[in-house]
């Protein structure tokens, strides 16, 4: 997300950004919803580590992203710490309310849908609450209450499962809509987001 890229610019750190498969401008027609996105991932840390001096690598992501910064940190021993923005923890859950979100239809017809919608991505279903005991690295998890696809309860859930294991673990919630706590709360975003990475990232 561009405010994202903006902020952590502003704060000295570089940068890799990229686009997960059929989004944006990368090649692909389907996404498989965190399943084989983490490949692009460590494409993307494959290549940094090729082409770049860097050393110490942070995860940031929103969403979905979030969901492969939470597996980053969990499968690629080369990250150190994550920002993981609005994750789903529960995909089923999440799969349901989207469908009555973006199309406007009852969440109920999801059991109906999800065999298409397999069929068609190619997907292994990936639950991030299967990760819970999984990270162990810092990570700093941003949840708002009002957003409509994942829910306070899931993602205290998954807080509560990693906290007993990951002592550099952090939640940060708000009161907004899903991914839009950096667009109400820019400054606070900022001044959390800085204060986790000048700890976990600057400090090795």
């Amino acid at each position: 997300m561009k405010p994202a890229i903006k902020i952590i610019g502003e704060l000295g750190y570089n940068i890799l950004t990229f686009d997960f498969r059929a989004h944006g401008e990368s090649e692909g027609s389907k996404t498989t919803i965190g399943d084989k996105e983490i490949l692009d991932l460590m494409g993307a840390i494959d290549w940094l580590i090729k082409n770049t001096r860097t050393k110490r690598i942070a995860l940031i992501g929103f969403s979905m992203g979030a969901m492969v910064t939470i597996r980053g940190l969990a499968e690629d021993e080369r990250t150190c710490c994550g920002v993981a923005d609005s994750p789903p923890i529960y995909i089923d859950r999440t799969g349901a309310r989207g469908i009555k979100y973006f199309a406007e239809l009852p969440e109920s017809l999801y059991p109906l849908i999800k065999p298409f919608i397999k069929l068609f991505s190619g997907a292994r279903e990936v639950n991030i609450i299967e990760y819970a005991e999984k990270v162990r690295k810092p990570l700093l998890i941003i949840a708002g209450s009002k957003d409509p696809l994942v829910t306070m309860d899931e993602v205290r859930d998954f807080y509560e499962r990693n906290r007993d294991i990951n002592g550099g673990l952090e939640l940060w919630t708000t009161d907004a809509p899903h991914v839009k706590s950096i667009e109400l709360y820019q400054e606070e975003w900022k001044n959390k987001v800085e204060g986790f990475l000048r700890k976990h990232l600057d400090s090795p």
